[in-house]
């Protein structure tokens, strides 16, 4: 073989492995973004639960919060469940309205469901503890967000 085809071959060669790795290293980063802004967004949606339940028990205005409690479900999808606790421990408002002035049920042990993902954050008026904000999501659901995002990217 020649001096020529055998570069042109090995160029070729170099350049389609330079592109194969800049796709490889641009998908997951892009995939780890995708997933950071997922995680973002997760604790938003906390702290505006907290910030809304703040509001609710300065105005004392529990149908605010029963409504927007609600409503998260629809707004995130990889959400399982939203919550307000006061500090005796009776759901002030639930996404699953039939839970509202039951006692709350604990968190699942580690071991139970290993597909759930809870995120909690106390609620303070000033100094005093007023009662917990909590919210789950399946980890699942989360799983086939990030794809179903990335999946988006390639079209």
């Amino acid at each position: 073989m020649r001096l020529f085809p055998k570069l042109a071959l090995a160029v070729s060669f170099l350049l389609l492995s330079a592109t194969l790795a800049l796709t490889a290293s641009f998908y997951m980063a892009e995939r780890s973004f995708i997933r950071a802004e997922a995680v973002q967004e997760r604790h938003a949606l906390l702290q505006n639960l907290v910030h809304i339940a703040h509001e609710a028990f300065l105005t004392n205005d529990d149908l605010l919060l029963v409504k927007y409690v609600r409503w998260l479900r629809k707004w995130n999808s990889s959400m399982v469940s939203a919550s307000v606790v006061d500090t005796h421990g009776e759901v002030l408002a639930h996404s699953e309205p039939s839970q509202i002035g039951k006692p709350a049920v604990p968190a699942p042990r580690p071991g139970g469901n290993l597909d759930v993902l809870v995120l909690t954050q106390p609620i303070h008026l000033g100094s005093r503890w007023a009662g917990t904000a909590s919210a789950s999501f399946s980890k699942s659901r989360f799983e086939q967000t990030v794809s179903d995002r990335l999946r988006k990217l390639s079209l």
